[in-house]
């Protein structure tokens, strides 16, 4: 499918606020409306073209509210030199319109744009080779080495609102260099006529560092002032069906420590059943232990909790209850989640390839 519309509405109710405070500020989303074309070609030219587009309307009982569109196209030019080498340049245009309903503000500050111009530049490679395991398998190593150079122009302002992170766009401009690794194994299923192969990529390990050319930037305001990132690694292994291990790692060269590391593993079944066991760990942030249940009640009803606890003063961050009848086209959701002291209770609907309407409280 070349194009994607989609639209929700969320209602968040805080009984407390409401009840007990003189403003409410509970910001809803009345509706989100997304239109986005897939990457597709420009008839009769080597180009290639996609867009992204989303219109919402915030509004809340006291406060900033307002409408905001926006929209994001972008244009491709991939080239390839014989199979040693792949580079795609690509040029994106974004610009960004609020309308806002705010007395605080001035009249004429109350439609508001924003223009963004970024490019960006994918060299990559590929080399790889097969290993015989037997005579009815083998596994096939591939090695993808990557340098991307990415810049973005923004034009800043202060009076811009902010409603969600869309409204807090930074400026970028970065050199991230990646080597990817990948495992896949090919097994014979013999047959009367010929034989069929099943391919599985079993493993998948990724390093990446990017270097900051922009030093009055938020990335490197947030990285301490340094130019080199930290280096990123992240390893996926699915040595057999239904079962998977997940592990990503964040290390700064300069301090020589993790500033994040986490590891993951998930069991199911044919049935649809599934649970996942997480350690997650982010530097002078968090150290938690995370449990995800699903389990399949019938054809069409799931039931599934999730639950997360901080190591180190031994408190609940975290705690959910939900069940979900899934339809051919459509699906309900019912939750309770509970988040350091907040309590809400929530109902979904869902129509695919249209959207969601919900409420929580």
């Amino acid at each position: 499918m070349t194009y994607s519309l989609n639209a929700e509405t969320r209602w968040y109710d805080n009984p407390a606020m409401r009840r007990w405070e003189e403003t409410d500020t509970s910001l809803h989303k009345l509706p989100t409306v997304r239109f986005d074309s897939l990457r597709q070609s420009v008839s009769g030219t080597p180009l290639y073209w996609g867009m992204d587009s989303e219109y919402s309307y915030f509004y809340r009982e006291n406060g900033r509210k307002g409408h905001r569109m926006d929209m994001y196209p972008r244009v491709y030019l991939p080239m390839r030199y014989k199979n040693y080498l792949s580079f795609e340049p690509s040029v994106g245009m974004r610009e960004t319109i609020w309308s806002v309903d705010n007395d605080d503000l001035n009249q004429d500050k109350n439609h508001l744009n924003r223009e963004m111009a970024d490019v960006k530049l994918d060299l990559s490679s590929a080399v790889s080779r097969i290993y015989a395991a037997s005579e009815n398998s083998s596994f096939r190593h591939k090695i993808v080495p990557q340098l991307v150079y990415e810049y973005a122009a923004i034009n800043h302002s202060e009076d811009y609102p902010y409603f969600d992170p869309l409204d807090l766009l930074e400026k970028k401009h970065r050199i991230t260099y990646s080597l990817t690794n990948f495992f896949t194994s090919k097994t014979a299923r013999k047959k009367a006529d010929a034989p069929e192969y099943d391919y599985h990529q079993v493993c998948r390990i990724k390093l990446a560092q990017s270097y900051y050319l922009n030093e009055d930037g938020q990335e490197w305001a947030a990285n301490g002032q340094h130019d080199l990132s930290p280096v990123y690694g992240e390893i996926m292994f699915y040595p057999f069906p239904y079962f998977t291990l997940e592990a990503d790692a964040q290390w700064s060269p300069y301090s020589n420590q993790f500033k994040s590391r986490n590891i993951a593993a998930a069991v199911s079944d044919q049935r649809g059943d599934r649970i996942v066991a997480e350690y997650r760990y982010t530097q002078d942030f968090n150290e938690s232990l995370y449990a995800n249940l699903t389990v399949k009640l019938t054809k069409n009803l799931l039931g599934y909790a999730d639950y997360e606890r901080n190591i180190y003063d031994g408190k609940e961050i975290r705690n959910s209850l939900g069940i979900a009848y899934l339809a051919s086209c459509w699906s309900v959701d019912v939750r309770y989640a509970r988040e350091e002291g907040d309590r809400r209770y929530s109902f979904m609907i869902n129509l695919y390839g249209l959207g969601g309407v919900g409420s929580g409280r």
